[in-house]
């Protein structure tokens, strides 16, 4: 299974907010600025987290984002099914313009495949949001450079 740049985006902001939760509020620019990548692409993303609950937004020249009440208790697994759009791994049934697979009456790969899939997602929720990163004393270099 491969996740969209949308999710690792999403990730990275959630992870970047918790190395710096004594701050209240940090602009997608820092962010973007500490993770080399599209200040654009981070805002489209951090506007999805906070119309789904997991990020606050406070406009104006001190404003930002930051991690809503409650969100370090949240499920990895289940803040990835809220920001990817959940898809069959296999197209068994078709896509529109396309015929459905001639096995599909007697082939059980899409069974497999969902089996396996609920599984991944078990296997994430297993952790919360907090568990993520380490308190490790080699943290200490990586927030000097954010």
């Amino acid at each position: 299974m491969r996740i969209n740049f949308q999710t690792e985006y999403a990730f990275r902001i959630l992870i970047f907010l918790q190395l710096k939760r004594e701050e209240e509020t940090i602009s997608t620019r820092q962010i973007a600025e500490a993770f080399n990548i599209s200040v654009t692409h981070l805002n489209k993303v951090s506007q999805h987290l906070v119309r789904l609950g997991f990020l606050t937004a406070t406009r104006g020249r001190n404003g930002g984002i930051a991690l809503a009440e409650g969100v370090l208790d949240k499920k990895v697994g289940d803040i990835m099914k809220a920001i990817e759009p959940s898809e069959d791994l296999a197209q068994c049934k078709g896509r529109i313009g396309l015929a459905p697979c001639a096995i599909s009456p007697v082939c059980k790969l899409k069974g497999v495949l969902a089996e396996g899939k609920e599984a991944f997602w078990e296997s994430l929720n297993q952790y919360k949001l907090s568990e993520l990163i380490t308190g490790d004393e080699n943290a200490n270099d990586i927030k000097i450079l954010l």
